[in-house]
């Protein structure tokens, strides 16, 4: 009779432990996503901003790809950069609230350069 109560315990103390665990590798898997997104929108706004030199263009771009939050394009001589902000929400805001302190996620940034060939 002993043994039953303790194998209760056990797992009410482990089931908690794992679906944490469990969570956690989604949410982790869910960012990692999220930053591969917003890279991926940079580079294909350099890309248009290469092919037609409008940067409105190029913004359209990244937008078709994710729903942005900020976007910046900048020209150097031959090079040129885009930047890219997505909100990553989370699965569980109180979590991130808990240990980052911001309300249910996070701003994800993507960075492209590209050089500009001459024509």
């Amino acid at each position: 009779m002993k043994e039953k109560g303790t194998a209760l315990v056990e797992a009410a103390i482990v089931i908690p432990l794992l679906l944490l665990l469990l969570i956690g590798l989604v949410e982790m898997g869910l960012l990692v996503n999220s930053k591969l997104l917003a890279n991926e929108a940079a580079r294909a706004a350099a890309r248009e901003f290469i092919r037609t030199e409008d940067e409105k263009t190029a913004r359209d771009k990244a937008e078709y790809l994710v729903n942005l939050e900020d976007f910046k394009l900048t020209r150097k001589s031959d090079l040129v950069t885009t930047e890219t902000e997505i909100m990553f929400d989370s699965l569980l805001p109180g979590v991130w609230k808990l240990f980052s302190g911001e309300n249910g996620g996070m701003t994800v940034k993507g960075i492209a350069t590209f050089h500009l060939e001459p024509s």
